[in-house]
């Protein structure tokens, strides 16, 4: 089913049990599901090192202990994990051990993530991975990610959504048969990684713009003004399914947010980003 077509049929109601029904089904198939690196993609020379930070509502439906347990299974890579909990903290013990913060409420998002970053030496990291808790991951994506991201040369990275994905932007939904886009767009959330050569130029995150709406509006504009690429990677999808979009916080204010933070940086309108430069398909 066509993701525009989902996320009409999400409007109605009376449909949401099915579709809850049909994402799910989805969802297990992705779990349960093994990605492994195309046939002459060469691995990284060295085990890259990767520092991953995210945080998980406690109180609240998440993966975060599926998707602590499956990076912290990642072959040929050296893993940091870094959550926070909001409201809770985790008695799964991958995840448990890898909670670093613990609050209430009341921090939004980036200044969250700013304080997990503050807590390392990023000179020791490869990449850095931002990851929010309602996704699911199939086995060997880590690994298989990260070499296609340096394959491909992007200093900026997502990994593409299914289709059964809720509210994703046609540009981030997965095109079959291709190892990954060049775009003009990656999104902030629901995961994405940045490479060190883009260290100095992301972190920390702009607290002014504290959820983060319109960073991938600016960061397209700021990292080609350096001769930085980004882009999607088709071939290690992840399914946003288990929450509805902007439903832990205020839209609204975010949006508001959104504007100030684009009124202050240059940037490129939803038109002019939302556009694949090049397509790289499987060898």
């Amino acid at each position: 089913m066509h993701t525009r077509t989902l996320a009409r049929l999400d409007r109605y109601n009376k449909l949401r049990p099915l579709l809850r029904s049909y994402r799910s089904l989805f969802r297990r198939q992705l779990v349960n599901r093994r990605v492994a690196l195309p046939t002459g993609i060469p691995r990284p020379p060295r085990a890259p090192q990767v520092l991953i930070i995210g945080a998980y509502l406690g109180k609240r439906e998440n993966t975060a202990a599926h998707l602590a347990s499956r990076f912290a299974s990642a072959q040929g890579v050296a893993v940091t994990q870094a959550w926070a909990s909001i409201g809770g903290k985790s008695s799964d013990p991958t995840l448990a051990a890898a909670t670093r913060i613990e609050i209430e409420g009341g921090i939004p998002k980036f200044p969250l993530m700013n304080r997990l970053l503050a807590g390392f030496d990023l000179d020791r990291f490869d990449y850095v991975l931002v990851s929010d808790d309602d996704i699911v991951i199939p086995h060997g994506f880590l690994e298989n990610f990260l070499a296609l991201q340096q394959h491909l040369g992007f200093a900026l990275a997502q990994p593409a959504r299914t289709p059964t994905s809720c509210g994703s932007k046609q540009i981030t939904v997965r095109e079959r048969g291709l190892l990954g886009r060049s775009t003009r767009f990656v999104e902030i959330g629901p995961v994405f990684s940045v490479a060190a050569a883009a260290f100095e130029l992301l972190f920390p995150f702009d607290e002014g713009n504290a959820m983060g709406w319109g960073y991938d509006y600016h960061w397209p504009v700021l990292l080609a003004g350096h001769g930085m690429q980004i882009g999607v990677v088709d071939h290690t999808p992840v399914d946003h399914s288990i929450r509805p979009l902007a439903n832990a916080y205020s839209g609204e204010l975010a949006a508001q947010d959104m504007r100030a933070y684009l009124a202050r940086h240059p940037h490129l309108d939803k038109r002019e980003a939302e556009v694949t430069l090049q397509r790289f398909a499987l060898p």
